[in-house]
């Protein structure tokens, strides 16, 4: 991965988001919620519409966060965004003994798919997982994403593991008053800070650009 620009390929260009983009993120946020049907299961906490105030304030956090990188995929000539992924470092890999990088929203529009956005996008885990020290690429894909589940398939991804998900709500009700926990312990967590370095920063370095702002955007 070059150290002097943005990765590229043809007319697909990758870079960090920043937050001028935020109109573009949420455009392809409601692409990828429509993709796995809209269902609750899958992302319990998105509004009906991508654009609705909690979700736009999410995303907005999103790309403040020095621990995450939004990375798009963008058409080199018009810098239209056609994809993005967030990255992040996967923490519960190194109980196990290794170190992952998480990859998670990867979504290339619809009407840009087949022009490499997608493998660009993970070229860009790549190097950021290299720059971070990171021996594993973790991804996740829906249950419904049966094309996506063959992309990285065929990119040498193999199944790890099956997660599932339930509301609070559902999990007070389906445990009952006697399997609640006191945990007020897990508070003093808030208070352990991290050495690693932050994730987005390192992206952000190793891809060599900057979160755009408003006076150089464009």
């Amino acid at each position: 991965m070059s150290q002097e620009a943005p990765v590229s390929r043809g007319n697909v260009m990758v870079r960090v988001a920043g937050p001028d983009d935020l109109d573009a993120v949420l455009r392809l946020a409601g692409e990828l919620r429509e993709s796995t049907g809209g269902r609750a299961a899958n992302y319990p906490r998105f509004p009906l519409q991508a654009g609705e105030p909690d979700t736009r304030d999410r995303y907005d956090s999103l790309l403040a966060d020095p621990t995450r990188a939004l990375v798009l995929a963008v058409d080199a000539g018009t810098d239209t965004a056609i994809g993005f992924a967030v990255f992040a470092r996967d923490t519960a890999s190194e109980m196990f003994g290794s170190s992952a990088l998480s990859v998670s929203h990867l979504i290339v529009a619809a009407e840009h798919r087949r022009r490499g956005a997608g493998h660009r996008l993970v070229g860009a885990a790549l190097a950021h997982a290299d720059e971070i020290g990171c021996d594993q690429v973790v991804v996740g894909v829906a249950v419904s994403g049966r094309e996506v589940h063959r992309f990285f398939a065929r990119l040498g991804f193999a199944p790890l593991i099956t997660r599932r998900i339930a509301s609070v709500s559902t999990l007070r009700r389906t445990l009952g008053p006697a399997n609640q926990v006191d945990v007020s312990g897990v508070r003093r967590l808030r208070r352990i800070q991290s050495p690693r370095p932050p994730a987005g920063i390192s992206l952000a370095r190793s891809l060599r650009v900057r979160r755009l702002s408003g006076r150089n955007a464009g």
